[in-house]
């Protein structure tokens, strides 16, 4: 009980580790109807028949996966940098916003594996790295786990109330419009983390913390 206390404590003080916070609620709202989602978008979009569907969702995936190993490779160097993680976030959520939206706009089916491509193998791979090293930069080690316990219960809340929301505006609507929405939960997520404080509070905080 002492640790929760601290860690809600330090929760509560630290601008920054609320920002995370709250961020990845908004952001998983519309992560988890991609998820969901995304294989049925592409086989509505008409997958091309020389192969079974399975294999190209299992083609995709291995290089979406492919490249999120490159993008973590590529921040790996360059998250420790004074107000990295800040503008790291930036970056993928706007990259999330941008391949969502092409998901939802593509006219044919290879406009929409790019799009998944680009939102669920260098977005999601990057966002969720970038969130947690934030959170444990400024978490003390003494509550540095519960503090990302608080991280995992975020997201929980996100996908699930996001998730019902928008599987069932996708099954009244459509898929397309789904996404759309999707793309503008990541949008907001992105608009309140640039818009935040954070960045004078990296410049006024003496260093990370634990």
């Amino acid at each position: 009980m002492a640790i929760l206390r601290t860690g809600v404590s330090l929760t509560r003080r630290d601008h920054q580790i609320l920002l995370v916070l709250r961020a990845t609620v908004l952001f998983n709202s519309g992560a988890e109807a991609v998820d969901r989602l995304f294989v049925r978008h592409l086989v509505d979009l008409g997958l091309p028949s020389e192969l079974d569907p399975i294999v190209w969702i299992t083609a995709l995936t291995v290089v979406g996966s492919l490249a999120g190993v490159l993008a973590l490779r590529w921040i790996e160097t360059r998250i420790g940098a004074e107000g990295a993680p800040r503008r790291l976030y930036i970056g993928a959520v706007a990259l999330a916003v941008l391949g969502t939206a092409v998901m939802a706009a593509a006219p044919e089916i290879f406009t929409g594996l790019a799009g998944t491509l680009v939102t669920r193998g260098v977005a999601w791979s990057v966002i969720p790295v970038v969130a947690t090293t934030w959170v444990n930069q400024r978490a003390t080690s003494d509550v540095r786990a519960t503090v990302q316990s608080f991280l995992g219960q975020a997201e929980s809340i996100g996908e699930i109330g996001g998730g019902i929301a928008l599987g069932s505006l996708a099954e009244a609507a459509g898929v397309p419009l789904a996404f759309t929405m999707s793309a503008s939960l990541f949008a907001l997520a992105g608009m309140l983390v640039y818009r935040s404080r954070a960045e004078s509070a990296v410049m006024e905080a003496s260093g990370p913390k634990g």
